[in-house]
């Protein structure tokens, strides 16, 4: 497809609400400007800058559509509910302006996902926006890492994410004959190559979840548990004849003590438990809280690095109520309309590794914008767009 083809498959109030996800994400990455304040880094000007516009674009959008939105906000209150709650949660631990600037943000980001996947109609074309979107929120991460580091530097674990559930989605799609592989075959290599050059270890594993869901997936069958079983059984046989080859391969560059401590991990989730343990019911606050884990070890820090763990030292034991709550109506909105709708069984192995993924990158629960509007499309997707049959729109 070329671009003005792409461009004439969507209305202009898609576009418009696109622009200003696209603000959101190039905060946090072509114009993502950092210095240190205090004893965590945090981004400012150009940054800062984008955010205000963005938010208040986000806003003039929202109160003009407030319509429209009133008709899904409902379906997709279970994700709103955490933020909401992580928002409010200045009065407890102050840092007033920091959080409410971080959640108005991510709350108004959600919201004009959820404008832009309702506005487009056809089922298969949103869920090829949330493959476009994916793509090029990796490739601006990618370019700004070229920008900054040069063509040596490849490893992160945020880009590899973005392009995970890309891939995920394209060849689930292919399989249940959504997209024909020939029209879809650069995607699929681009997003495949960005994977693995990304050499993120919780990205591999999280693809290859997806990659055992996606294969024993039917259309009006479901998820064959059998298959799984099989399946996994099978990885575990290849696992232990090629288990140094194996190690390599997800593990590039990394000694046996580096992946036992999750790549530094273990010291920042030991530390944020310590800092949960302050205030175990509500937490200590919206970012603010697990930007405290410095005082524990020293090291500057800016998230837990675990969307459940982020959660827990922000908002404690009832924010963790709350988005589990989510998470689980997330899943069984999805897993539930796998014997009925295609489109649900496509997008389960994304999902599922999405979730997988957070438990080392926090696209959800914390403060990483550019790769979460992907996650969010995800999330609108399943609540707003999925129903019990698939010619049945979710409008």
């Amino acid at each position: 497809m070329t671009l003005k083809q792409i461009y004439r498959l969507y209305p202009k109030q898609v576009w418009t609400l696109t622009l200003i996800t696209f603000i959101f994400i190039a905060r946090k990455t072509l114009f993502n400007v950092a210095r240190e304040v205090g004893s965590y880094a945090t981004t400012v000007d150009s940054g800062t800058s984008l955010a205000l516009l963005g938010i208040s674009m986000s806003m003039i959008v929202i109160i003009q559509n407030s319509s429209k939105i009133s008709r899904f906000s409902s379906k997709v209150f279970s994700f709103l509910t955490y933020y909401i709650f992580a928002t409010l949660s200045f009065l407890w631990a102050g840092s007033a302006g920091t959080i409410l600037f971080k959640g108005i943000e991510v709350l108004c980001s959600f919201m004009i996902i959820c404008l832009t996947i309702y506005y487009i109609r056809s089922l298969k074309q949103a869920l090829l926006y949330i493959v476009l979107l994916a793509t090029a929120s990796t490739t601006m991460d990618m370019m700004n890492k070229i920008i900054k580091y040069g063509f040596s530097y490849f490893h992160t674990n945020a880009y590899t994410m973005t392009s995970m559930i890309a891939l995920l989605l394209l060849l689930s799609a292919v399989k249940h004959k959504i997209f024909s592989f020939k029209e879809m075959k650069y995607f699929i290599f681009y997003n495949a190559f960005m994977l693995v050059i990304g050499t993120s270890s919780a990205s591999y594993i999280s693809f290859i979840i997806g990659l055992v869901i996606l294969m024993s997936s039917q259309y009006k069958r479901g998820m064959n548990i059998g298959i799984v079983i099989f399946i996994c059984i099978t990885l575990f046989f290849i696992y232990s004849y090629f288990q140094d080859f194996i190690f390599e391969l997800l593990f590039p560059g990394r000694s046996m003590e580096k992946i036992e401590n999750g790549s530094g991990r273990k010291a920042i989730w030991e530390a944020a438990f310590k800092l949960w343990d302050e205030n175990p019911l509500i937490g200590n606050g919206l970012i603010v809280g697990e930007r405290r884990i410095v005082e524990y070890i020293g090291l500057a820090v800016i998230s837990a690095h675990n969307s459940f763990i982020s959660v827990l030292v922000n908002t404690g034991i009832m924010g963790v109520v709350i988005f589990i709550n989510f998470i689980f109506k997330w899943f069984l909105k999805v897993y539930r309309f796998q014997s009925t709708n295609r489109y649900a069984v496509i997008l389960l192995p994304a999902m599922v590794a999405t979730i997988v993924n957070c438990n080392a990158f926090p696209a959800i629960g914390s403060d990483w914008n550019y790769v979460a509007p992907t996650v969010y499309a995800l999330i609108a997707f399943a609540f707003i767009k999925l129903r019990k049959y698939e010619n049945n729109m979710g409008y």
